[in-house]
């Protein structure tokens, strides 16, 4: 039954599909909102890669490290995987700003890709926005053979009510990222709190989060290091600060050698990023990562380390603690500014979330 909202403009039927999950409705191309650097870390995003697989991914990633974080409102191509579309144009919108470049652009590359049919997911905040971005594209496209298209389907995710769609609640992982120290970290809400960090497997030492851990909390979630032994790789050292509260050190970086810096054991990191989500979903508890500057650890991805975490931390509020400003910009969905007292008096924190 047609939409109080379907149009028709230049010989395209524009018409609003109401589903609860758009990757159940047909068509040749599907726009996917993505993050400025294709992280999948949210939302249809991470729809398409979890049921259409990480060949998705893999794509975009080549595009990214070729050519580097997408601005806002660009769009980029990729093929669909496991889905059942021809291909998937990924658009950049980090605000409603945004909308109006993505839509366009999107609509130019289906045009360029010769499909016949077009879904374009919106939030229901962003209905209007999309609409007239459709209509001001196609004003000037007077005869129906201007253009491939011959159907596009706005997906909304609920029943429309009022004015337009009512708004859905989003799903999505919550992973936010801050500038606070991580040894503020504490349970909230009667929940516990892992301190989670990186180490080598070699001994303890004053320095990095290291350091920052034996200043708040003493000897003690150091004393399992204590040992000539090295520590195995892809292993946990769990030390119980208080109830509720406790400190995951996590044994994924190799010993360096000859004054080099320390090595990313890429094998055991998954290993034991799984095994942090596992035990953070088996107490109920939210979960604090240390986040190492890159000069740290040379080879370690953080754009890759955000998406595993995304992947595993489903159902677990993560909060990471970086010393790199850009990450509070690069991974952004939302921010806010709190206000906080600290030992030191009151500063400005920026927490932003994914």
């Amino acid at each position: 039954m047609p939409s109080k909202w379907d149009f028709k403009i230049a010989g395209v039927q524009v018409v609003v599909v109401v589903a609860k999950d758009p990757l159940m409705v047909h068509g040749s191309v599907l726009m996917c909102r993505n993050d400025s650097m294709l992280g999948y870390a949210e939302g249809l995003a991470w729809d398409v890669v979890n049921e259409g697989g990480n060949i998705i991914r893999d794509e975009t990633d080549v595009y990214v490290a070729n050519y580097g974080e997408i601005k806002a409102g660009e769009c980029v191509v990729s093929g669909a995987g496991r889905l059942g579309y021809k291909h998937i144009v990924h658009g950049v919108v980090e605000s409603s700003e945004h909308v109006d470049k993505a839509v366009r652009n999107t609509l130019k590359l289906a045009e360029k890709l010769k499909a016949p049919t077009l879904l374009i997911p919106t939030p229901c905040a962003d209905f209007a926005a999309t609409a007239a971005a459709i209509r001001e594209y196609f004003k000037d496209k007077d005869k129906p053979d201007d253009t491939s298209l011959l159907t596009i389907s706005v997906v909304v995710p609920s029943e429309p009510a009022g004015p337009g769609p009512a708004p859905a609640p989003a799903a999505a992982p919550s992973i936010q990222y801050t500038t606070a120290e991580i040894t503020d970290a504490a349970p909230e809400d009667g929940k516990g709190c892992i301190i989670a960090h990186f180490v080598t497997n070699g001994p303890w030492t004053s320095k990095g989060c290291m350091g920052k851990l034996t200043k708040a909390f003493g000897k003690a979630p150091s004393a399992p290091f204590a040992s000539t032994h090295p520590k195995p790789l892809g292993s946990a050292e769990i030390h119980k600060v208080k109830p509720g509260l406790y400190i995951y050190s996590l044994v994924t970086l190799q010993t360096p050698a000859g004054g080099q810096g320390p090595a990313l054991s890429v094998d055991h990191f998954p290993k034991v990023l799984s095994f942090l989500a596992k035990k953070a979903a088996e107490h109920s508890c939210s979960v604090h990562i240390y986040r190492p500057p890159d000069s740290a650890i040379p080879n370690l991805n953080w754009s890759k380390a955000h998406r595993l975490i995304a992947t595993l931390f489903k159902d677990i509020n993560v909060c990471v603690h970086t010393t790199t400003k850009q990450d509070l910009t690069k991974y952004k969905k939302r921010a806010r500014e709190d206000d906080e007292e600290s030992d030191q008096g009151k500063k400005k924190q920026k927490t932003e979330g994914i």
